[in-house]
């Protein structure tokens, strides 16, 4: 499910990049007009989860709440009946060293095939995880892995972006002005010298 998305984005900042790229190369202005205002709507896009994600916990979890409900309600009616749903949280649950959306009790009085059995995400070192083991370990729910753990280092990263995006912008818009400004010039690469 995220393999495909970041292909996608990869994909589109590759088209952006060669966007801009001809644009300059062969000196057309609405090319490198196109480039700055989506680097620019990326930049902003970016800087709205930015600020989102260097709110303190407690704000973003009072931000969530409303999908906390959603959430633990599809784990305690869709898990283990619904397959597809079943295997996006195993795979959630086994990379995130975690347990449900906020730990073990999202599971109680759940569908599970025996209703007194958790995932086995919620037990490390039992094989059949019931109330007292979950409850023994207390393995953290995912959401609270993804904010102290994940969170911070995406931070990093997206600041790290938006400065090369900025960099961007600027040059984009630099040049637009320059080809604005110039009269039309013979193409140095065009055959007809």
């Amino acid at each position: 499910m995220g393999s495909p998305m970041l292909i996608a984005l990869g994909c589109i900042f590759a088209l952006m990049g060669l966007i801009g790229f001809c644009g300059t190369l062969k000196k057309i202005s609405w090319m490198l007009l196109v480039f700055f205002v989506v680097v620019l709507i990326i930049f902003i896009l970016q800087v709205i989860a930015a600020v989102f994600l260097l709110l303190p916990n407690s704000v973003k979890e009072n931000a969530l709440s409303s999908l906390e409900v959603k959430f633990v309600e599809s784990l305690r009616t869709k898990y283990d009946q619904d397959q597809s749903f079943t295997d996006i949280w195993n795979v959630t649950m086994t990379k995130l060293n975690c347990c449900g959306y906020k730990g073990y009790k999202d599971f109680t009085n759940s569908t599970l095939k025996g209703s007194s059995e958790y995932p086995k995400q919620c037990c490390k070192s039992v094989k059949k995880c019931e109330k007292v083991e979950a409850e023994k370990e207390n393995i953290r729910g995912c959401i609270h892995v993804l904010f102290d753990e994940n969170i911070p280092i995406s931070g990093a990263l997206s600041f790290l972006i938006g400065i090369l995006e900025i960099v961007a912008m600027f040059v984009s818009l630099k040049i637009y002005r320059c080809l604005r400004r110039l009269p039309d010039l013979p193409d140095p690469f065009s055959n007809n010298l």
